[in-house]
C-alpha cells in the first residue's frame, strides 16, 4: 500500500509577504524530501461569473529534507540573524547573478566561508531566494549546481474556460492549456 506523509507551512518574510512550503515527510514509493513553494490566489470560477474559488498556483521546486525546509520556514530569528540571513541573501543573489545565474555549490561554500558567512546561513539565503539545486553523480563523484531560475508565467492563468487536463478538455489531447 503506497504511503506518503506530506507537510505545509507558512511564513512571513521580512517585507511582509507569506511565503508557502508544501514538502514530501515521508514516503514508501519514493525519495523522502523536496517540495514546493506555492501561494493560495482567489479566481472567478469559468464560466460562473461572482463565484469566487481558491487555486493553488505552484512555484519553484525545493531540494532538502522535510526538517530542513520546515526549519527555515519556522524559524524565529532575532534582528541580529535576520541582518545576517539579508546580508547573506543579498550576498548570494549578487553572487549567483555575476556567474550567469549557476553555480557549483562547493564553491559557493568556500567563497561564503572566506566572506565569515556560516555555512547554515548560507543554506538559509538559498531556500529565501528560491534558489534551484541540480544534484548529479553518487559518491565522490557528486556534484551540486545552485541557480536562480527565471520566474516563468503559468499556462493557466484562470480566465480561460478548460479546466480539466485529461480527456476533452485539456493536453492529453493534444490542446494547449
Amino acid at each position: 500500500m503506497p504511503r506518503i506523509i506530506f507537510g505545509a507551512a507558512k511564513s512571513t518574510e521580512e517585507n511582509g509577504q507569506t511565503r508557502r512550503l508544501f514538502v514530501r515527510a515521508k514516503s514508501n514509493i519514493g525519495p523522502d524530501g523536496g517540495g514546493f513553494n506555492y501561494a493560495l490566489e482567489q479566481v472567478d470560477v469559468p464560466g460562473f461569473p461572482g463565484l469566487l474559488a481558491s487555486r493553488v498556483a505552484w512555484g519553484q521546486p525545493l531540494d532538502g529534507t522535510a526538517l530542513e525546509l520546515l526549519a527555515v520556514a519556522e524559524a524565529v530569528e532575532d534582528s541580529e540573524e535576520r541582518g545576517a540571513l539579508t546580508e547573506v541573501t543579498d550576498w548570494l543573489r549578487d553572487l549567483l547573478a555575476e556567474e550567469s545565474g549557476t553555480m557549483d555549490k562547493r564553491e559557493i561554500v568556500r567563497l561564503a566561508r572566506d566572506n565569515g558567512f556560516s555555512e547554515r546561513t548560507i543554506y538559509r539565503a538559498r531556500d529565501k531566494l528560491g534558489v534551484h539545486v541540480r544534484t548529479t553523480g553518487f559518491g565522490k563523484g557528486k556534484r551540486s549546481v545552485w541557480s536562480i531560475l527565471p520566474i516563468l508565467p503559468t499556462k493557466n492563468d484562470g480566465k480561460n474556460g478548460k479546466i480539466g487536463t485529461v480527456g476533452g478538455h485539456g493536453a492529453a489531447d493534444g490542446e494547449a492549456i
